[in-house]
């Protein structure tokens, strides 16, 4: 097991646990931190939202604990707007956003952080006759037209939901492409996944499947998947925090800043936004 993802399994089997012996809880917090964040936050910090944060977190998290010796928490993936609610909550120390907040999103003491941005890339699997693509096959794939990789096994493009962050980057960025994706949503052969970690899944578990993805998210993974990188659709993760940190936060806050970190940034295909932390 890579060890990137041991610490984003310890973080979920834990949160097995608590969950089983707490009950059931009737609020509308997201499940995976019901119940579970006081003994969390009483361990360490706890860091969540967007999935396509989730294994960079999970990999910076391993890091901090090796360097330090304070554990960081990094569960499975609440969603952006999971984040912001469960930080108003008090739930989580920091959020992960990967996209700016919506006017209504935004709440009194809470500072939205740019961090870092990786480019958008279409990703298949390096087996069988797949191969990086170029856009005009991308195109045809994702719109229906083309149904078959060219040994015959069929092509299956991964469509996420319209409000997906990644793809509303997509729009503005790869207009051409994005008119394509859109043709093709009717298209019988199409599969939609509703999170990050759902396409990344399906991608390993499908033969034929394409999907959008960001480039640090597979880099970060290490997964085994041939990219083509959209150069000009680029996704920003943000860091949402709330008050005045703890010392313990404010410590994992200022490492996060710092060259270390961006060096491994850059190393997993993420920009650093140094000026802005």
């Amino acid at each position: 097991m890579k060890p990137q993802r041991a610490l984003f399994l310890t973080a979920n089997a834990m949160l097995v646990a608590v969950a089983m012996l707490c009950g059931h809880c009737a609020d509308d917090r997201p499940s995976q931190l019901r119940c579970a964040e006081p003994a969390m936050k009483a361990q360490g910090i706890v860091v969540a939202g967007s999935g396509a944060a989730v294994p960079l977190f999970a990999d910076l998290a391993m890091r901090y604990f090796e360097k330090t010796g304070q554990r960081v928490f990094v569960p499975a993936s609440i969603g952006t707007g999971g984040a912001i609610r469960a930080l108003s909550d008090g739930a989580i120390h920091i959020g992960l956003a990967t996209r700016p907040l919506k006017e209504n999103e935004r709440q009194p003491g809470v500072r939205e952080i740019p961090f870092a941005r990786t480019v958008l890339a279409v990703a298949v699997r390096r087996d069988g006759s797949a191969r990086p693509l170029d856009m005009q096959t991308i195109g045809r794939i994702f719109s229906g037209e083309m149904r078959r990789w060219p040994d015959g096994t069929p092509a299956v493009p991964l469509q996420r939901e319209p409000g997906d962050s990644g793809f509303a980057v997509l729009a503005g960025a790869e207009p051409g492409l994005f008119a394509r994706i859109r043709e093709g949503r009717e298209h019988p052969g199409r599969r939609f996944c509703y999170s990050d970690d759902e396409v990344m899944d399906a991608l390993g578990q499908i033969p034929g499947a394409l999907g959008i993805v960001d480039e640090g998210m597979v880099r970060v993974m290490d997964a085994p998947f041939h990219l083509t990188r959209l150069p000009g659709a680029r996704r920003t993760l943000f860091l949402l925090v709330k008050g005045t940190p703890t010392s313990e936060v404010r410590g994992f806050l200022n490492w996060l800043g710092s060259a270390e970190v961006d060096r491994r940034l850059q190393d997993v295909g993420y920009e650093p936004m140094k000026g802005n932390r």
